[in-house]
Order: structure tokens, then sequence, then C-alpha cells
């Protein structure tokens, strides 16, 4: 995997075009947009646009791949009233279980990586460790039959 640098808050584009090995400018014409129109009256990067993951998804699927996607703490309740209870004893582990040597976007609170299935690829521009962040979710890059 190539680590690329993202130029703006466009992360998730970034980590997609790393899994895929695609360059970001193919992306955004098949996408339509670059994601930053702005559409909120907020500070930057919030006000935004940027990418939903399922455009992301459609990325994939036309390249015959497909996401599946890993929650880092899944959590039940039958509903809103009641608190919510967790899934799995072990809810990391299990994780890492299911992305360790699969290429995956990971997904924190604002903000997107690529993962290699050993190392994460920050398109801010740095290749760290998975102990570095505070996964919320994977999606591990599938191949279609």
């Amino acid at each position: 995997m190539k680590l690329l640098k993202m130029r703006g808050p466009n992360c998730l584009l970034y980590s997609t075009a790393m899994l895929l090995g695609e360059d970001v400018d193919v992306l955004v014409r098949e996408l339509g947009h670059d994601g930053m129109e702005q559409v909120w009256n907020l500070p930057a990067p919030r006000c935004f646009r940027s990418f939903h993951i399922q455009e992301i998804i459609d990325c994939f699927i036309s390249r015959g791949f497909g996401l599946m996607p890993i929650e880092a703490n899944p959590l039940i309740a039958s509903d809103e009233s009641v608190r919510a209870i967790p899934v799995y004893e072990s809810p990391y582990a299990r994780m890492m279980l299911k992305i360790m040597g699969q290429e995956a976007i990971l997904i924190m609170s604002g903000h997107a990586c690529a993962w290699n299935g050993e190392q994460v690829y920050d398109p801010n521009g740095a290749i760290k460790k998975i102990t570095d962040y505070g996964i919320i979710e994977a999606w591990i890059k599938v191949k279609m039959i």
C-alpha cells in the first residue's frame, strides 16, 4: 500500500484511494464531487459535505470488491428506553482478530485511515500502529464473487 497525504480534509477519500491503489482524482471524477462543498455553517472542516460510506462502497463495487463492517464495540438494546449492553466480552480483541491480515478502512471519531492488515496508513501523512487510534469501526475490503 502506498501512503498518500491528503490535500485537504478528505481522509475517507484518501483512505479509499490507498486501499484501492487508485488515484484520488479518478475517484473524485467517479464520485462526481470532491467533498469540499460548504453545506453547513460550521467551522472548517465540519462545514464541508465530505463523503458518505455508501459512496465509497460504490467505488469498491465498481472494482469487484465490497466493504464489510466490523464495529469495535457493538451494543444491543430492545429500544431507546433501556441501557444498551455489550454484545461481546472482549470486543476490541474480536475486532483485531477480524482485521489482522485484512485490508480495511478504519473509522475513528472525525477521521478515517487505511489499514493494510498490519499498519495504519494515516492520510495526514504517517504510518502508525493501530494502538495509536480509538477505532469505532472497520470496513474490511472483500473480493466479490
